[in-house]
């Protein structure tokens, strides 16, 4: 192979990895002037600045809208999904989407400390947020917010978390003391359960839930 040819074959890789980094990182500014009325309703109007993601379910296109008015992190959903289950048992599967940031951007193997996760339910009664512990994912006491409303259609769905709080919340000391500055990177993906027909479905495509190291990047932007 020439030199020529080297070089164009090289810079051809050089591209398509660049084109793969930015597909899978989400560029969000940290004080929007558009307010989000949070009430599970996902207007465009609301989300016009956001960063927009879309991916594949059985029954069409999902988006994902992520956006932040410097006091929440807001990751709103518009999921088709026709055949709709929400099971009363929680140990059953139902339909659920599942938002999860590795908050200190350090991609272990395993889910850490400071790895969370919003596990909505179709049915947000049955929602509840975890944390890692080096092993698996547990239940925990933490200031995620959601509301979700269904229709025959498919169903859309509102989490929003402090980007400041309380103690042994997100972002409570990774980002104030990055409070200087310009922009604060995480890892972020999200998970999709379709309960008919059974399958799961990840942004980015193909995360694992169980691998921080797999998932996307968030960069929070002053």
């Amino acid at each position: 192979m020439s030199m020529l040819s080297r070089m164009t074959v090289l810079a051809f890789c050089m591209q398509a990895c660049a084109l793969t980094a930015d597909e899978n990182e989400l560029r969000v500014k940290t004080s929007s002037d558009i307010p989000v009325v949070f009430d599970g309703h996902v207007s465009k109007f609301e989300y016009y600045d956001a960063a927009v993601v879309n991916f594949q379910n059985s029954h069409g296109q999902v988006t994902a809208y992520i956006k932040s008015d410097a006091e929440f992190l807001y990751f709103a959903f518009e999921i088709p999904d026709t055949p709709v289950h929400m099971d009363d048992n929680p140990l059953r599967m139902g339909d659920d989407i599942v938002v999860m940031i590795d908050v200190d951007n350090v991609r272990p193997a395993k889910p850490g400390a400071n790895d969370i996760r919003a596990y909505i339910r179709r049915k947000p009664e049955n929602s509840r947020m975890q944390k890692g512990d080096l092993k698996t994912w547990q239940d925990y006491w933490g200031k995620w917010e959601y509301r979700s409303h269904s229709y025959v259609a498919g169903w859309e769905v509102e989490c929003r978390v402090p980007l400041r709080g309380m103690t042994n919340e997100i972002f409570t000391n990774p980002v104030e003391a990055k409070a200087e500055a310009d922009e604060t990177k995480m890892g972020i993906s999200f998970r999709l359960w379709g309960n008919i027909p059974p399958k799961k479905w990840a942004w980015p495509s193909p995360a694992d839930e169980e691998r921080p190291d797999t998932w996307g990047t968030l960069i929070l932007k002053k």
